[in-house]
């Protein structure tokens, strides 16, 4: 599976995208594992999260439920790459896959 982000990715969002073979994204999608703002824990995602995210930086993620862009996800290893805009991750596939 491939996920193409381009949005806001909140809670179980960021499982749906942690289980995907290959994810991509632009730069200003708004993450965010924010099941600790309504007193959850993150529990059904979080074995899938691991497969992406090192576990202290999973930590931190869970525990504050910090918001971070596509950039960041990509260096959290949620995501593959991050693009400039949709139209920049649109046109790089159709002319690249």
């Amino acid at each position: 599976m491939i996920a193409a982000v381009h949005g806001n990715v909140y809670g179980g969002g960021n499982g749906l995208v942690a289980v995907c073979d290959l994810s991509y994204g632009v730069a200003d999608a708004k993450f965010s594992l924010s099941e600790t703002r309504i007193g959850m824990a993150a529990a059904s995602i979080t074995p899938y999260m691991l497969n992406k995210v090192r576990p202290s930086d999973l930590k931190e993620l869970i525990f504050t439920a910090k918001n971070f862009d596509g950039n960041e996800a990509v260096k959290y290893g949620l995501l593959n790459r991050s693009f400039a805009s949709l139209e920049v991750m649109e046109f790089i596939f159709e002319w690249n896959y």
